[in-house]
């Protein structure tokens, strides 16, 4: 086939190389002979062009015919060296810090670490999607780095004093030990980044799969009211209101959701559903825990029905189904807390109680607001902030309390106070929770919630 092709553009080749051979010139004597000339210069324009494509069809048939060109070649084994392996990591590290540097800026600028050149980039980012000039921008800022660089590898950077001071050389070692520690620390943070991967890819896939129904409906409004307004509205705008909002975003509001956790818990939609959303593992504990409850109350069912002579049926229907099923804040606290679903919160404890733990020898300070939670076998407090102390969540067995009574942080304040003391075995001070909202019904409720399971402590706290 590719003989025959080759074949026929050679002919055609020398079918047009004779004719250029005979040009017909004009008869008439007055005729310029600029014109004999150009059209001398188009045949063989022509000519030169129809060699090109012929020397390409050569190529490209030569390359076909070839079949064994370009086969891949079993990679070799590559031996595992120790030294190979150190110089490998340090090389990736020294041209990785490029991007970790420019990471960090930005990360410095979305923090207002230099409020100033913060506000500077804003009002510019501001008027460059209002402009519809952000992908100009970005090629200026790219623009702008190559120059940078340029300066800085012909020597400019040094010469108008705009050079950065290079850091020291980290201190080489050949040993052993230290290969070791590099693997290791390498190892750990590819651990730590996995797993932080692994868990936000099983929220988005959950998110996705209805697994958490109330953020998949929201995102489901979302994207619904996104759609009509993109129908509605022109791309420029669209996307011009998109800019800005996403500006707002990222330079305001989460300034402000950084610096106040509690606003961010109360006002930031996004991250709320996100934390509240379960991986794979919370899923299928939540499940057993469904489970478990359900063959429990279906087991208290039929032993009442047995004792009682009713009806097993009748007793089933006249259970309320959707009770068998923890809900999703239930389900969320028992995760917390370690708790199986049976030690879930109270009905009137659901959502906890508002309340500030607070040291009485110091009430001014060491401020941790929270909830307190009734359940069936404890009473428990969780820091609303994301702290890792060890006083930011934990638990008060029912059987451990000595006594509860109320409480003011400051004897010289006026009324009967919001606070309640909780004294617990083994405990020095007792525990001040402050702050708290309808106060003696709270306190009320824990006390007869602690009579129906006959604890000693109870009866002793009626005149609190």
């Amino acid at each position: 086939m590719m003989l025959q092709l080759q074949s026929m553009l050679y002919v055609c080749m020398c079918k047009s190389g004779e004719g250029s051979q005979y040009v017909k010139l004009p008869k008439s004597e007055k005729e310029d002979t600029d014109s004999t000339e150009k059209v001398i210069a188009k045949k063989g324009r022509i000519l030169q062009a129809q060699e090109w494509f012929i020397q390409k069809v050569y190529e490209i048939s030569e390359l076909l015919e070839d079949p064994s060109h370009g086969e891949e070649e079993e990679p070799e084994e590559v031996p595992l060296s120790l030294k190979k392996l150190r110089d490998n990591l340090k090389r990736f590290r020294r041209n990785l810090q490029p991007l970790l540097d420019a990471g960090n800026w930005i990360n410095g600028i979305l923090h207002w670490s230099k409020p100033f050149e913060t506000f500077i980039v804003f009002l510019v980012v501001l008027y460059s999607v209002w402009s519809g000039w952000l992908f100009q921008l970005v090629l200026l800022y790219l623009i702008g780095t190559l120059s940078y660089n340029y300066m800085h590898a012909t020597g400019l950077a040094e010469r108008f004093g705009l050079a950065k001071k290079k850091p020291p050389p980290e201190p080489e070692s050949d040993s052993i030990s230290s290969t070791v520690n590099i693997v290791k620390d390498l190892a750990r943070t590819i651990q730590v980044y996995a797993e932080i991967a692994a868990n936000n890819l099983e929220k988005l896939k959950n998110l996705f799969l209805w697994r958490y129904p109330e953020a998949t409906v929201w995102l489901f409004k979302v994207l619904c009211a996104v759609f009509i307004v993109s129908s509605i509205l022109p791309s420029p705008y669209f996307w011009s209101f998109v800019g800005i909002g996403a500006s707002f975003k990222f330079f305001v509001m989460n300034t402000i959701y950084r610096k106040y956790p509690r606003v961010q818990a109360k006002y930031d939609t996004v991250a709320r559903l996100w934390a509240a959303l379960p991986t794979d593992a919370q899923v299928e504990r939540r499940q057993a825990l469904s489970e478990l409850q359900m063959q429990t109350r279906i087991d208290t069912i039929q032993r009442k029905a047995i004792s009682g002579g009713a009806d097993l049926a009748g007793s089933i229907s006249e259970w309320d189904m959707a009770e068998s099923v923890l809900s999703a804040a239930d389900a969320a606290f028992c995760d917390r807390f370690s708790f199986s679903a049976d030690n879930k919160p109270l009905t009137d404890w659901s959502g906890g109680k508002r309340c500030t733990l607070l040291d009485k020898d110091k009430p001014i300070r060491n401020l941790k607001h929270g909830r307190l939670y009734l359940t069936v076998d404890h009473l428990c407090f969780e820091s609303s902030s994301k702290s890792r102390e060890q006083d930011a969540r934990f638990t008060m067995p029912l059987k451990d309390i000595t006594n509860i009574r109320r409480a003011k942080p400051l004897a010289v304040l006026p009324g009967n106070g919001m606070s309640i003391e909780v004294f617990v075995k083994g405990k020095e001070k007792p525990h001040f929770f402050a702050a708290i909202i309808n106060r003696d019904q709270v306190l009320q409720s824990i006390i007869d919630h602690a009579l129906m399971n006959k604890h000693a402590w109870a009866s002793n706290s009626l005149n609190f």
